[in-house]
């Protein structure tokens, strides 16, 4: 993971917007200096001066302005993001509310939205009062579209950077700072969206500018080398990345010194340079100084200190030092499971993207080590009803800490207890680029672990022998389809007369149930759609005729006093014989429902994050069959499940927030969501509904999602 220096003067220009905004008058100017004099101590790293200009500016606001007004407002988050930089976070804190406070009063909510008519209001009597070509219009036109930028709105944000360029090349000249500052910007933005030969030109442009303007050594010319080689970085440029790096971190041990927080940052992404390019001793060397300085000014357990020691834990695993990987990044784990307790429901839900980055690398690193460490399945079962957790965790309870030797207590004899896992698998040397699934059995016979049965890919599990994703994917790879196929290949096969569809599923499996009569099963990702109780395992069996199934949202449910697990297929919950005679089979599997819009919805979430296709798969018929590869075919089907009513929660610009609402409504509610994107104005935007068969079920959903969500929500018919 890599970081931005100057991430706290962009968080900061918000607030900046509305000094510009504010009306002219002599009683204005003492606090305006001092605000402008605090934001240019801040940019030398000067910072014993700019907390005393910010805390003047602060005195000067209340007395002039009272002490509700916005630039008081403005003077404390300047005061309070000094603090935050400097690690003083207890000073910060107060600060931070009581500036939120009034900012929520001034504007409503304290969202973007609420904030940008009063952007368009004082750009409109700005560009009256003074005219269009102003230098306060291209400023407020340059805090305009960061504030869309900042809501991802880029085709906004663009036109508007390129106004405030230029009128400020126009009315400065071409060589002037502020221009370069409008290049930097303009070119953050363009590489935000990916497209780097707009970008490329412009941050050199800026870097120009500002080595003639300011001097070769200034803090603004380190920041500007600092986005440019992260540029070539996202580019796997490393070559070039590397001298900007370097230039960038010796101007800023000589302007702050070898011990300051940016420094830090500096070295951390020169590491991941290294680390890239296999120069792991100098890559090590690098991380172990950053995490030193940041333990020094943030302390152990701040988010940048845990995203350095990530980093490093991810070197050693690179670096093929497994003792010390296991070490850091048992930290690391320790470490965000204490975080998200002392986060509030809206953090959680960003701390979900942190999440998703680091699990897939830990779930590869134990997976990888596993044989020589049985130790480790154990750590990712841990992990995985950790994660599970997450997306169950109600605000205002602690989230209970479940291992798997908490759930074997709960087992009885002929139990037993599964957690499939979905995980992108993670290697530098052989980076295959696929998720692959594996399940983690626990029994009462499990010793010094869970089994760890590697099930392959969405290709293996079409049919063939599971892939190991520890061996190179070689150019003749055969191509298969996505387990979130599977009713769709179920329908079509059986058209076909074949069966056998998804057999390394099941098969593998096998062993590690031995002597197993009741199976607690935790399926992920699209396999919650999947019908998993009528895959057969193989030519004449079914997994409903051999086990007591029972499928939960985790199998942490098994220690919860309820006298149902929180979901239970159809045919389990009839109470099926189990070793059903041929006539039998009928009634008992006809009962077992299989939503297809749920179906549907997890082949439109394969598609999104596949990155390769755009268009969605075809909706999937809710008819399916299954029939024996030989001898009399079974009369198996599936019966028909339309809903035809949904409770839309809402629809995201962002997919993996969407994604991640979706999961834990899932965990909550019991009935997965649908999550669809729709092109609305030109832009894709995630829907996420929750389907009901009755307008009346949508109706009393609808009510307990006002009362346990505090959401605005819809009731859609589907159709």
């Amino acid at each position: 993971m890599w970081f931005r220096s100057n991430a706290s003067v962009v968080f900061g220009s918000i607030f900046l917007a509305l000094v510009l905004a504010s009306p002219l008058g002599a009683q204005q100017g003492r606090w305006e200096e001092s605000i402008s004099r605090s934001f240019s101590f801040q940019q030398q790293g000067n910072y014993a001066q700019a907390v005393q200009w910010a805390q003047e500016a602060l005195r000067a606001a209340e007395a002039t302005f009272g002490s509700e007004h916005i630039n008081v407002a403005t003077s404390l988050n300047a005061l309070a993001v000094l603090y935050k930089d400097q690690g003083k976070y207890a000073e910060a804190e107060p600060l931070f509310r009581r500036a939120l406070a009034i900012w929520e009063k001034v504007r409503g909510s304290g969202k973007y939205a609420e904030a940008e008519p009063l952007y368009h209001g004082a750009l409109a009597v700005r560009e009256r009062a003074l005219g269009a070509g102003h230098l306060d219009v291209a400023n407020l036109l340059n805090n305009l579209a960061q504030l869309c930028a900042a809501q991802g709105r880029y085709a906004d944000a663009e036109p508007l950077y390129q106004r405030s360029l230029a009128i400020r090349e126009k009315t400065l000249g071409s060589e002037h700072s502020f221009v370069a500052d409008s290049l930097n910007n303009l070119a953050g933005l363009y590489k935000a969206q990916g497209k780097y030969a707009e970008a490329e030109p412009l941050y050199k442009r800026a870097l120009t500018i500002q080595e003639k303007a300011l001097g070769p050594e200034q803090l603004e010319v380190a920041n500007t080398l600092d986005s440019l080689a992260l540029l070539y970085r996202d580019q796997r440029q490393n070559v070039q990345a590397e001298p900007l790096f370097r230039r960038a971190l010796a101007i800023l041990e000589k302007a702050l010194g070898p011990g300051h927080l940016n420094v830090a940052i500096l070295l951390n992404n020169l590491a991941g340079v290294y680390k890239d390019q296999s120069q792991y001793a100098e890559a090590e060397s690098l991380y172990q100084r950053a995490m030193s300085i940041e333990e020094n000014v943030l302390g152990p357990e701040h988010p940048i200190t845990e995203i350095t020691l990530m980093n490093l834990g991810i070197l050693y695993y690179d670096w093929e030092h497994p003792r010390q990987a296991e070490v850091l990044l048992d930290r690391s784990m320790q470490n965000l499971s204490k975080r998200f307790d002392q986060l509030s429901e809206k953090d959680r839900l960003g701390f979900l993207d942190l999440v998703t980055w680091f699990l897939p690398i830990y779930f590869s690193f134990c997976y990888v080590n596993q044989e020589q460490n049985p130790a480790l399945v154990g750590k990712m079962y841990d992990a995985l009803l950790w994660e599970k957790g997450l997306l169950t965790f109600t605000e205002g309870r602690t989230l209970l800490r479940v291992t798997w030797r908490d759930v074997q207590k709960a087992l009885k004899e002929g139990e037993a207890a599964v957690e499939l896992v979905r995980f992108p698998f993670q290697d530098r040397k052989h980076a295959s680029g696929t998720s692959y699934y594996a399940a983690l059995v626990v029994t009462p016979q499990s010793r010094t672990a869970p089994s760890f049965v590697l099930l392959g890919d969405g290709k293996s599990l079409v049919g063939g022998a599971p892939r190991d994703p520890r061996q190179p994917v070689g150019p003749g790879a055969s191509v298969g389809q996505t387990a979130e196929g599977v009713v769709k290949q179920q329908a079509n096969r059986a058209t076909a007369g074949q069966t056998g569809l998804l057999e390394p599923f099941w098969e593998p499996l096998e062993p590690a149930l031995a002597k197993t009569k009741r199976i607690f099963l935790s399926p992920d990702h699209g396999l919650n759609q999947a019908a998993v109780g009528v895959i057969p395992v193989d030519q004449r069996r079914l997994p409903a005729e051999m086990y007591d199934l029972r499928i939960v949202s985790s199998t942490r449910d098994l220690l919860r006093q309820q006298s149902k697990p929180a979901a239970i297929l159809a045919a389990s919950r009839e109470k099926a014989k189990h070793g059903l005679a041929q006539t039998e089979r009928r009634p008992a599997i006809s009962r077992t429902k299989v939503d297809g819009s749920l179906v549907a919805a997890a082949e439109r979430q394969e598609s999104a994050t596949a990155g390769q296709r755009s268009q969605l798969p075809p909706r999937v018929p809710p008819s399916t069959a299954v029939a024996a590869k030989s001898g009399p075919a079974l009369p198996v089907t599936i019966a028909p499940y339309r809903p035809a009513f949904a409770v839309q929660v809402g629809a995201y610009a962002d997919r993996a927030f969407a994604e991640a609402l979706a999961s834990r409504l899932a965990a909550r509610y019991q009935t997965p969501p649908i999550l669809s994107p729709v092109e609305v104005g030109g832009k894709t935007v995630y829907r996420v509904r929750i389907p009901t068969s009755t307008k009346a079920e949508a109706e009393a959903l609808a009510d307990r999602l006002r009362g346990e969500e505090k959401s605005q929500v819809w009731i859609v018919p589907l159709p």
